[in-house]
């Protein structure tokens, strides 16, 4: 039964977010005010108006546009399922309605890129946890790393071949489906959640060792150098008051994945996250060294390191 009723689930999520415009192109059905009508080319939605095949017409939001077959075009890219355009605070906002292995298989080619059939195990595991995200997370997903990375329409046969070979397949704890976490790579060891989040650890993120399989990442260590004044003018306005330096730093690691909890600048105190997206770093995971000049930060790894490694499946993909 739990098969059955996550095959029928239809994720809706929203592809563009109080944009100035938006174009859908197609054969479709419209409806509006509770009536459907059929159109065919293109319909521009802006906020001063909506327009039909260039002509300036009268339709108030929201609609729901349905095709007649296949797929509509939604700037210029192809989206399965139906599309509702809505007003959005300001602008114009799109919501695409599709099925979940559709939807899925989108996300798996975005997240993971194009793979050679020979690392089709790896797109197996990341097909797992994109449909447990999903389910979770069916009425309230977003199209960008917020959620998952989502873009319509895929011809990949080899992500399809995965999608279909897992079909319906997701991961649950206790007889729930688990909040499933995936990143690029954890660069040695993952991470619970408590030491990258302020939050508390499901007993199914687990810390893990990974010391060979995600070696062949391109970021499995990495290097930024940030000069000294630049450093503290960012922390400066951080801070929203001048700090000089030099001045005492203290890091604070998590005990098991070592990643960056915490680091205290002086009297001020930045959590590990925040500092990662302050500097634009690849993960909490470094060390760092503070010259006359500049400071030195060795990284590794890409992401917050809590569950699926991506290159450590694709490392096990190999084996």
């Amino acid at each position: 039964m739990l098969l059955i009723s996550i095959l029928l689930v239809t994720i809706r999520v929203g592809i563009l977010i109080e944009v100035d415009s938006v174009m859908v192109e197609g054969r479709f059905y419209l409806k509006t005010n509770n009536n459907w009508y059929h159109a065919e080319g293109e319909m521009v939605f802006k906020e001063r108006g909506v327009y039909y095949n260039g002509r300036k017409i009268v339709v108030g939001l929201p609609v729901l546009i349905r095709p007649k077959q296949g797929f509509l075009m939604v700037n210029q890219r192809e989206y399965p399922g139906d599309i509702k355009v809505i007003e959005g605070n300001p602008g114009i906002t799109v919501i695409n309605s599709v099925g979940l292995e559709d939807y899925v298989a989108s996300v798996v080619r975005w997240e993971m890129g194009r793979l050679q059939r020979d690392m089709v195990e790896s797109l197996k595991a990341q097909a797992v946890c994109v449909r447990t995200y999903a389910v979770r997370n069916r009425n309230r997903l977003l199209s960008g790393t917020q959620d998952q990375i989502y873009r319509g329409v895929i011809h990949d046969s080899v992500i399809l071949d995965a999608v279909r070979a897992t079909e319906g397949e997701v991961i649950t704890y206790n007889g729930e489906i688990i909040d499933a976490k995936y990143h690029s790579t954890c660069g040695g060891r993952t991470a619970p959640p408590s030491e990258v989040w302020p939050v508390d650890d499901p007993p199914y993120l687990v810390s893990i060792s990974d010391d060979h399989f995600c070696q062949g990442s391109p970021h499995f260590r990495w290097h930024r150098l940030i000069p000294i004044s630049l450093f503290y003018e960012i922390i400066s306005r951080v801070a929203g008051r001048r700090i000089r330096g030099p001045v005492r730093m203290r890091l604070l690691r998590g005990k098991k994945s070592k990643r960056l909890k915490e680091i205290e600048i002086g009297d001020l105190k930045i959590p590990g996250y925040r500092f990662r997206q302050i500097f634009n770093l690849k993960s909490q995971l470094f060390k760092m060294q503070i010259k006359k000049d500049a400071i030195i930060i060795t990284g590794w790894g890409w992401g917050h390191g809590v569950g699926m490694c991506q290159w450590g499946a694709i490392g096990m993909a190999r084996s």
